[in-house]
Parts: structure tokens; sequence; C-alpha cells
């Protein structure tokens, strides 16, 4: 499909009463919080999407699933992107289970990074 007639199509769905109808609903369910970063439109600048998990253009079988809807603010949503597939829905966005994911640090030991390998957190870096 050309790049104008999918921007014309999604604007389309994007303006459809069953997609409008959803997103309130999501938005009802979830609330108006960043499922990725935590922020809210309590700042008077985030603004808060409902995003597709799996991108539409990938998956349009789930363009109106409840299932595949998340709650991102727009700086979690474009960086996202649509080739991302992150389900944030069920993270902790500062006290994940693993909160360094990319860095290959162990934390479930109670050692590590922040701990002086008691279990007991200590106050590096000036952190209480």
């Amino acid at each position: 499909m050309k790049r104008n007639n999918r921007r014309k199509e999604s604007e389309k769905f994007l303006s459809s009463w069953k997609w409008t109808t959803l997103r309130y609903k999501v938005l009802q369910v979830h609330g108006k919080k960043c499922m990725c970063c935590g922020a809210t439109p309590d700042d008077g600048e985030t603004v808060i999407c409902v995003d597709h998990i799996k991108p539409r253009h990938t998956h349009p079988h789930l363009s109106l699933e409840e299932s595949n809807l998340q709650v991102l603010c727009h700086d979690c949503n474009k960086g996202k992107g649509a080739w991302d597939t992150t389900d944030y829905r069920n993270a902790d966005p500062f006290y994940g289970e693993d909160p360094f994911p990319y860095m290959g640090v162990d934390v479930s030991s109670g050692g590590g990074l922040w701990s002086g390998g008691n279990g007991h957190t200590e106050t590096r870096l000036g952190m209480d």
C-alpha cells in the first residue's frame, strides 16, 4: 500500500468510533499513567497514548483487541516504535524484577550493584 493510502487508512482507523471507545475503555481500566516510565499528565506536559503492543501494520487482526493494548506516554510510545513488541503492562517502571535487564546484573540474590552483599541496601553514591 502506498504511503499516502496507509496514512489515510491509519487516520480513518484512529478516528473511528470503535477505536475511540476502546481507547477510552482502556484508559478507564488502566488509568492515565505510562506503563513504561510512570509519567502522568499531572505535570501539564505528558501526553498519554494507547499503544498497540503488536503493531497494527503487522497484526491488523489485533487492532481492536484490548489484550493487545497498553498505556504509554507519547515519548515512550514514539521510542517504542512500530517494530518493538515489548509489553509493559505488568512492568513496574522503577522496581521491576530486573531493573538492569541489558546490563547482566543479577539483583535476585540481594547482592550486586546496590547492596553490600548481605541483602541490605547500602548508601552508595549518596543515595539513602
